[in-house]
C-alpha cells in the first residue's frame, strides 16, 4: 500500500491570535492581505484583530488542492436583563 501525505495541522484560538502549528514535515502557504509566508515546524500567531482574510493551502499551487479561506471578524452582543 502506498502512504497517503495526509496535512496535519492544530489550530487554537488564544486571546486575540489564531495559533496554526505543522504537525509534520510538511511546509504550508498562507496568504494573507498583506503578503504570503510559509508556515513550518514551530507555532505561527496571526493577530485576530486586525481581521484580515487568510488563504491557508495544503498543498503546493503547481497542482489542485485543497484551501482553506477564513477572516475573523468581531461582534459586539448587547444583553437585556429579562428581569427589568
Amino acid at each position: 500500500m502506498q502512504s497517503i501525505d495526509i496535512p496535519r495541522l492544530h489550530a487554537e484560538i488564544k486571546n486575540q491570535y489564531l495559533v496554526l502549528r505543522s504537525l509534520n514535515d510538511r511546509e504550508y502557504l498562507l496568504k494573507t492581505t498583506k503578503g504570503e509566508e510559509t508556515l513550518r515546524q514551530g507555532e505561527r500567531f496571526l493577530d485576530l484583530s486586525k481581521a484580515e482574510q487568510y488563504q491557508l493551502h495544503l498543498d503546493t499551487l503547481d497542482k489542485p488542492h485543497r484551501v482553506i479561506r477564513f477572516a475573523y471578524h468581531t461582534t459586539s452582543l448587547k444583553y437585556q436583563n429579562e428581569n427589568t
